[in-house]
């Protein structure tokens, strides 16, 4: 007995994954030949509302649709325009018409147009596969607008022509006037612009005057300085009369200088011995 329910069991299990083996092995084809059904020209379609990279055509533009798909039989071409109130068969509130139906050779010429739905805006189109339980595909959002048409208005032009009869005489009749009368235009005076200075030209001036005030300073400097270097007596004049202006030589007249005979006898035993037996000349007395 516990044998019959272990084969039940092993069967039953075994049986399940034979289906699902059956199933992925018939749902690899399905999933490979949706893969390739994709768009070249217009771009492959992107995220829901993706509006940043929009292509643009002008109605009566002609393009080249371009795809790859899998489709063993012929395939169809739709305009679509997104949430318009319409009722596609293909998607619930949106505008949709048949483009061509073409076999499936990889591409097809278009000549733009808004294909009766609302006018311009952003439309894409969808593709779809002949074959039974073929998958779908699109392409990427592009813009459709109207034509420009220039409006240019040209004036009229006027003929005058004059009959044959005219004679000569009757047009200078009435091409002489019949009152002279001079009239004097005023004089057109022509008034000149302000000339104005910019006010890089006043900074650049401004540096200019100071550099060429520094430079000057520089060379004086530089020249008065070797001046005084090559005239060293000079320095030597203004030395001396700044040492003769100390208080001890300012006024000799209400000082007396000393008399010789107040020089101590020790100073003159030193002198006596340095002039090694010399006399010594006699004092010389000064006037008091």
């Amino acid at each position: 007995m516990p044998f019959k329910q272990h084969s039940g069991r092993i069967y039953r299990i075994t049986r399940l994954l034979v289906f699902h083996l059956v199933f992925i092995l018939t749902a690899c084809p399905r999933q490979s030949s949706a893969a390739a059904d994709v768009f070249i020209f217009p771009p492959q379609n992107g995220y829901t509302g993706e509006y940043i990279s929009n292509l643009a055509f002008t109605v009566g533009q002609s393009i080249d649709i371009k795809w790859k798909s899998g489709c063993d039989q012929s395939i169809q071409f739709w305009l679509m325009k997104d949430f318009n109130g319409g009722d596609c068969q293909f998607q619930r509130d949106a505008l949709c018409s048949q483009i061509a139906d073409t076999p499936n050779n990889g591409s097809i010429a278009w000549n733009v147009t808004f294909m009766g739905l609302a006018g311009p805006g952003v439309y894409y189109i969808y593709g779809l596969c002949s074959d039974p339980g073929s998958t779908r595909f699109s392409c990427h959002y592009f813009n459709v607008t109207s034509k420009q048409v220039s409006s240019s208005t040209t004036a009229p032009k006027t003929t005058a022509s004059i009959p044959a009869s005219t004679t000569q005489s009757s047009l200078l009749d009435s091409i002489t006037p019949t009152s002279t009368s001079t009239s004097t235009a005023p004089a057109l005076v022509v008034e000149t612009p302000k000339s104005t200075t910019p006010v890089g030209a006043i900074v650049g001036g401004v540096i200019g005057g100071l550099l060429i005030i520094g430079l000057t300073l520089i060379v004086g400097t530089i020249l008065l300085r070797k001046r005084a270097s090559s005239h060293p007596g000079g320095r030597m004049r203004e030395t001396w009369a700044g040492k003769a202006e100390l208080p001890e030589a300012t006024h000799l007249e209400d000082h007396e200088l000393p008399c010789p005979d107040s020089i101590p006898e020790a100073m003159n035993h030193d002198y006596g011995q340095q002039s090694s037996g010399s006399q010594r000349p006699a004092p010389i007395e000064l006037p008091s």
